[in-house]
């Protein structure tokens, strides 16, 4: 198939086309190094998909974000250096996208950092906390107008111009919830994913996105039937929440993914999508790592790690939005 390397310092690092749609059969493989390289988390804005991941050569992770057309799953080339960000040591662990900038969630040896990008080149945004730096605890981040809501042991919502937190937002900026392990946003509401325990069912909490309110009946079904799963991620649609992760229920050594997609305004499951609302994926042998998915008006997109070329290699995976059929 025709190949692309992505740069000289790195020759193991291809993209494979091999027809006229998104990759190859839906499916697009990067593999920046020839060591243990890692995905983390997915955005995407009307002509991309922003994938986050890191890197390890040998010298330690660096944190790195590629940037794929949605419709054929090239590169876009004056993005980074040929359509990869790698912003030095560190590990991504959440990427969020709005009209010109990239927020990524970052952590190292030290305290977590939230830092932005311009979308188009890759450069640091200055004006954006200190040299385009918030230090904060942060492992989930989601871009909601004029804010980014940030998510660790308690959510933050922050201006995403000048990254202070807003003070009327809980106490001081602040809601304290359940040790979310994804956010998301709609028009009024934040939602907040977890399992309970680790791992176990999912859960799904709303809460009023102004003020930080819960917001009262909500998922009252409770979580899902999942015996053992870990959630790693939660992407909106007009009417509908969808919850990625993991799914340990299988044998020994066999992990595959999960995504459930439920109501936004009661928090049920939606039965036409995958079986009883929920989408097993099981890319082959081994543990198979979900990272992320995202969703525009008519498809999802999910993405992980598979282990079917002998080291670890990262998956993206295009499916309809209402059955969850690629």
């Amino acid at each position: 198939p025709p190949r692309s390397t992505l740069s000289s310092s790195s020759a193991a690092s291809d993209v494979y086309k091999r027809q006229g749609g998104f990759g190859a059969d839906g499916v697009v493989h990067y593999n920046p190094t020839n060591g243990e390289d890692h995905t983390t988390f997915l955005a995407l804005d009307e002509n991309a998909l922003y994938v986050a991941g890191m890197s390890n050569d040998g010298s330690g992770y660096h944190g790195c974000v590629l940037k794929i057309n949605r419709t054929t799953g090239a590169l876009f080339p004056g993005f980074g250096v040929n359509g990869l960000l790698d912003y030095g040591a560190g590990q991504a662990h959440d990427v969020a996208v709005d009209d010109t900038s990239l927020y990524v969630v970052n952590s190292n040896s030290g305290p977590d950092r939230v830092m932005k990008f311009n979308k188009e080149t890759g450069a640091i945004v200055p004006g954006f906390g200190t040299d385009g730096v918030v230090t904060i605890d942060a492992g989930r981040i989601v871009v909601d107008g004029n804010y980014l809501f940030v998510a660790d042991h308690d959510v933050a919502k922050l201006d995403k111009v000048s990254g202070a937190l807003v003070p009327v937002f809980g106490t001081g900026g602040v809601v304290a919830v359940d040790a979310p392990n994804w956010i998301g946003v709609d028009q009024n509401r934040l939602y907040a994913a977890y399992a309970d325990p680790i791992p176990g069912p999912w859960y799904l909490e709303a809460f009023d996105k102004a003020s930080g309110e819960a917001i009262p009946g909500f998922n009252q079904d409770g979580g899902s039937t999942l015996a053992e799963g870990l959630v790693g991620a939660v992407t909106m649609t007009d009417q509908a929440v969808f919850i990625g992760g993991f799914d340990r229920s299988l044998p020994a050594n066999d992990q595959q993914w999960r995504v459930e997609k439920r109501e936004s305004a009661g928090g049920g499951l939606r039965q036409e999508f995958g079986v009883d609302g929920a989408l097993s994926v099981n890319p082959g042998p081994g543990m198979d790592s979900f990272a992320d998915c995202a969703a525009d008006g008519q498809w999802i997109y999910i993405f992980g790690t598979d282990n079917n070329a002998g080291d670890a290699q990262w998956r993206v995976e295009k499916r309809n939005i209402d059955t969850g059929e690629v």
